[in-house]
């Protein structure tokens, strides 16, 4: 096999015959590859796109593909030399990413569905390209990652972070502080910290943009490393400095601004002027300007027949998770069916109880299936609520890694105080339950949590999640309960704990029996 050579900048004035002498092969084999992957994975791809568009943190992922291209484009004198061939290890990394997107489907964890989706692209162009054509386009291609919304998974993280330090400077300003969560109450008025207050929006915005402006200005890796770096750490303080501000603000103003309409404005006019001094240090860091490249390349590659066969090959590999799980799914009938709940009955000095007015009920959209009951034993009183769902799709779930913060988008209307993590014997060897302190319309609640994948019991999302995509590709839909136990009391915690332990040991895992009917849920 002969490497054959033409200048990429010529490419586009020679005529058809010229082109296909030197093999226009590699570029047509790239773009079946390429749409070819799009429609086996089609569904997946449209719910990513869905992100973008629903999320005003995710719009700037639709450049991301546009600006990729320009970049390889205004690069291309990298290619000067290089040899395209086929670079056969990366059917090995496209087999990994097929498993991560098969485990993250199975399992319903978008994030990882998504990531490995995302990925696959690139690495597509590199098995089919060669190595060296990655090395030389290897930061347009990794720019692609930045199309994956991985925010979603810092956000409880990053609403945490925010209101530690917002507490924390009032605190050193002389503005007394009640904190309850993620909210709390100045002499002024009562605050939160939401989704929209976490920062994720200037994260990825700042991230992206800075880590064009490092490629495009600096030469030096180090600064270009040094200057993204900035780019990440500065949005994430900046955040905290605009919460604390907009909360000052409001204080010494009677809450007359940073409220409403201006509280937004506040937060974007000064999270300009944060990402133009970003910029301003990286002006003063840059080494090079983006003008002065040469035109031209020339470009070497093999036999079209071995790019074809590899082109085959990428098709087979990426078309096997989708296609199987395909299989899995049309296998799977009882994923069709409702799910009913049936609450245990009352075992030892446990006996039923009606429901008292206004009472808390942990709200789980995802449910396809709920019931709430409450067992009484002398003057103890415990409600069991247990909530059933197959995960799947791109909607709510009931296992949500949410829970790993004082955020629990699970849970409304309660606000947490705490959460910790507490051994159970009575549930079995090893097993322990989410337990939380909470106040609901002014009376304080604790609450026990756990998950059941088809008799697994659990504390861990991870876990339960690992368990249920295990089964779910092997074609059998678990059936996903999250049940909650949770007591009112007054000051003696230790009593309430006590009245869990009582229950849940006359209960066993308080499991209500999940079964399939083609009804309606109760």
């Amino acid at each position: 096999m002969k490497p054959e050579g033409i200048p990429l900048g010529d490419m586009a004035s020679r005529a058809p015959s010229s082109l296909s002498a030197v093999g226009a092969g590699p570029w047509l084999a790239l773009i079946a590859a390429l749409v070819a992957t799009a429609i086996l994975h089609a569904a997946s791809l449209g719910e990513l796109v869905s992100v973008w568009y629903r999320s005003v943190s995710y719009n700037h992922c639709f450049l991301v593909l546009p600006v990729a291209a320009w970049l390889m484009w205004r690069d291309r004198a990298r290619l000067d030399g290089v040899l395209l061939q086929p670079w056969l290890p990366g059917l090995a990394v496209l087999a990994v990413l097929g498993g991560f997107w098969l485990l993250g489907r199975a399992a319903a964890v978008n994030s990882l569905r998504d990531v490995a989706v995302v990925a696959t692209f690139p690495i597509i162009v590199v098995t089919l390209l060669g190595r060296d054509f990655g090395r030389a386009m290897v930061f347009p291609l990794s720019f692609v990652l930045f199309a994956w919304p991985f925010g979603e998974l810092l956000i409880p993280t990053f609403i945490d972070l925010t209101a530690d330090f917002t507490v924390w400077a009032l605190r050193l300003t002389g503005v007394p502080v009640f904190r309850e969560g993620n909210s709390f109450i100045i002499p002024s008025g009562q605050w939160s910290v939401v989704e929209e207050c976490s920062g994720i929006r200037y994260l990825m915005a700042s991230a992206s943009a800075g880590s064009v402006f490092g490629h495009l200005y600096m030469r030096s890796v180090r600064r270009r490393w040094a200057f993204f770096g900035l780019a990440v750490l500065v949005p994430i303080v900046a955040n905290w400095l605009r919460a604390y501000f907009i909360v000052l603000l409001g204080h010494v103003s009677d809450n007359r601004l940073a409220a409403g309409v201006d509280h937004v404005i506040y937060g974007w006019v000064f999270f300009g002027l944060v990402m133009l001094g970003v910029f301003y240090v990286g002006g003063r860091l840059a080494d090079r300007d983006a003008t002065g490249q040469p035109m031209a390349a020339a470009l070497r590659t093999v036999a079209a027949s071995r790019t074809w066969v590899t082109a085959i090959a990428i098709v087979v590999v990426v078309g096997a998770a989708p296609m199987w799980m395909r299989t899995v799914d049309s296998r799977d009938s009882d994923a069709t069916r409702d799910l009913v709940v049936t609450l245990p009955d009352p075992k030892g000095e446990w006996h039923a109880a009606d429901r008292l007015p206004r009472a808390w009920v942990p709200g789980h959209p995802a449910a396809v299936a709920m019931a709430v009951g409450d067992y009484v034993a002398g003057d103890r009183r415990v409600s069991l609520a247990v909530a059933l769902s197959r995960e799947g799709g791109d909607g709510e779930k009931l296992l949500t890694f949410a829970g790993t913060s004082l955020v629990d988008y699970g849970i409304t209307e309660a606000r947490t105080l705490s959460r910790a993590r507490v051994p159970v014997p009575a549930l079995g060897d090893g097993v322990h339950v989410i337990e939380r302190q909470m106040r609901f319309e002014g009376r304080p609640l604790l609450s026990w949590e756990w998950f059941e994948v088809d008799g697994f019991l659990t504390d861990s999302v991870g876990r339960a999640k690992v368990e249920q995509a295990l089964r779910q590709i092997r074609g059998h839909a678990p059936v996903v309960a999250r049940r909650t136990i949770h007591v009112s009391f007054d000051t003696d915690i230790a009593a309430a704990r006590e009245t869990l332990v009582r229950f849940v040991e006359s209960h066993g895992a308080a499991g209500a029996s999940p079964t399939t009917n083609s009804g309606s849920s109760q």
